[in-house]
């Protein structure tokens, strides 16, 4: 009978990864690098012209966020309005409609 052996997760592995040996043969030529180019005056504006317009959509992001905030505001103000004016009425309508109960009974 042969019985399985239980094995010791605490245990060190038996075998270990071995480095393979290095490739022989003539080592790789290095990337040559383009040479430098001269950068000219349109070169020079590009980025300028990104900051431009990364800073002009930041300002119209920021205005869109303001208008909308204000338009919520207003609706917020209209609908306290209207719930006062409902509030109102409902009141009035409930005292006179008390003293009618009052007067009837």
């Amino acid at each position: 009978m042969v019985a399985e052996k239980i094995e010791d997760p605490l245990e060190r592995p038996k075998l270990k990864h071995k480095r393979l040996p290095k490739a022989f043969g003539p080592p790789h030529e290095p990337l040559m690098d383009f040479p430098p180019q001269p950068t000219t005056v349109e070169d020079q504006q590009v980025p300028k012209a990104f900051y431009l317009a990364e800073k002009k959509t930041t300002e119209a992001v920021a205005m869109r966020l303001k208008v909308q905030k204000e338009m919520l505001m207003k609706e917020k103000e209209r609908m306290d309005q209207q719930l006062m004016c409902l509030d109102l009425k409902a009141r009035s309508a409930g005292a006179t409609g008390a003293a009618r109960q009052d007067d009837v009974m």
